[in-house]
């Protein structure tokens, strides 16, 4: 029974750190990053295609809120109402998903006859919004040097993540704490740097300092990670990942052994001749494909299960000045989406 409760409570661990993850790679995963500075407020509004037929409402689907210096100290997440759950697709009943040139074509026929008319009822603000209700919102705070030193997260005014960062007098990472409305659920996370200051361990403790998880790393010649070995205490579980990279030190591959099991995973990466992250694959035969503009900007991104079958797409659109006006969202269930992006100054 101990020993039971002892992996419901690592399961617990290792969901928050995803979740907490996740969430924090979010600010940044969808492009909307304050390159100018100047942003006072971006929002986001979702259009879903179906029938041939322009959209008559949309939904109200993000708002991100930036201070003078560019950070971003509000981020909010609408949603219709009990419409928030991933879609789920049963490959008895769903048909095969699509090629990249049909997903491609009916993209670009969204583009040519439909977004004209659409873009122009939403500008004059001709189309109704679904109602909506806040998913998640995320506050943040920074000190005087632009360091992330606090964040409070909310999803559904029933999970609730009080978080801080803590820093040396170099400037490194040394803690984070994260406080949730269920005291079972708090952890911690501290970092260990050698006299060089680089990263050599790391510990995952729970709410009264009880050691979850603790990560080691060790690094060749180049200071490169090459290995980090992980010990999780409660049952006594270690794993090993190894990292490889190439001759300009681009990470090309880590694998992962779990000794408790003798499971085995890969993620591979490659890149383009300036050492752009252009394909990732895994162990499970999924395959990544980025593809970049000549500024730099990520324009497509494909997720493919095989060789040619697409899961999911997401095509960029930006301005002149780089900013993303356009996003198209082609869904597991082949329905496709526009998110069309608005901004305010200061």
């Amino acid at each position: 029974m101990k020993k039971y409760f002892e992996i419901i409570s690592l399961t617990i661990f290792v969901l928050i750190m995803l979740h907490f993850l996740s969430c924090s790679a979010s600010v940044k995963s969808n492009n909307l990053e304050n390159k100018n500075g100047n942003f006072r407020k971006i929002e986001a509004y979702k259009f879903n295609f179906k029938n041939d037929s322009i959209p008559k409402s949309m939904i109200h689907l993000q708002t991100k809120y930036f201070d003078s210096a560019g950070l971003l100290t509000k981020e909010i997440k609408y949603d219709t109402i009990g419409a928030h759950s991933w879609i789920k697709v049963n490959p008895k009943t769903e048909p095969r998903p699509e090629s990249h040139d049909i997903v491609t074509r009916r993209i670009e026929k969204i583009q040519s006859e439909m977004l004209p008319s659409l873009k122009e009822l939403f500008h004059d603000k001709k189309l109704d919004t679904v109602k909506t209700k806040i998913y998640e919102s995320d506050e943040y705070k920074y000190d005087i040097n632009s360091r992330i030193i606090g964040r409070v997260y909310c999803r559904e005014d029933t999970f609730h993540l009080h978080s801080t960062w803590k820093y040396n007098s170099f400037g490194d990472l040394i803690e984070e704490n994260h406080k949730y409305h269920d005291s079972l659920m708090n952890f911690k996370r501290m970092y260990f740097y050698d006299e060089n200051r680089i990263l050599i361990k790391k510990k995952l403790l729970n709410d009264v300092d009880l050691l979850r998880r603790e990560e080691i790393y060790n690094y060749n010649v180049k200071n490169q990670l090459i290995k980090m070995i992980a010990n999780v205490p409660p049952v006594n579980r270690a794993s090993i990942t190894n990292y490889e990279y190439d001759s300009v030190g681009n990470l090309v591959k880590y694998s992962t052994y779990e000794s408790n099991d003798s499971s085995y995973s890969w993620i591979s990466y490659k890149y383009d001749d300036k050492n752009r992250k252009t394909d990732i694959f895994d162990n499970y035969s999924f395959h990544n494909v980025f593809v970049y503009d000549e500024i730099g900007n990520i324009i497509e991104e494909s997720n493919y299960y095989g060789d040619e079958d697409i899961v999911w797409m997401y095509l960029f659109i930006y301005d002149d000045y780089q900013n993303m006006i356009e996003q198209y969202v082609y869904e597991q269930d082949h329905s496709i989406s526009v998110i069309l992006y608005t901004y305010e100054y200061y």
